[in-house]
């Protein structure tokens, strides 16, 4: 999520404009649920959290990985 926050900060916007995720687990569990959960709201917020759809994977290109978010943001740049 740091990552993320850094990306859209130097795109010139915040985690606010973020209107889509998607995340991809390596080997999901039903456990992982509450803490991906937790974390989204630790970032975004509860009032507002982007529309999400979670992807269970068997692996991802970099083995050592074990989750990918992608994200979809809106920016209005004057």
């Amino acid at each position: 999520m740091e990552n993320l926050k850094t990306a859209i900060e130097a795109a010139g916007g915040t985690l606010k404009d973020i209107v889509m995720l998607r995340i991809y687990k390596v080997n999901y569990q039903q456990a992982d649920g509450p803490v991906i959960s937790q974390v989204l709201k630790d970032y975004f917020g509860t009032e507002c959290l982007p529309a999400s759809t979670w992807i269970n994977v068997k692996g991802l290109a970099n083995k050592k990985f074990m989750i990918e978010i992608e994200a979809q943001a809106v920016i209005w740049l004057n």
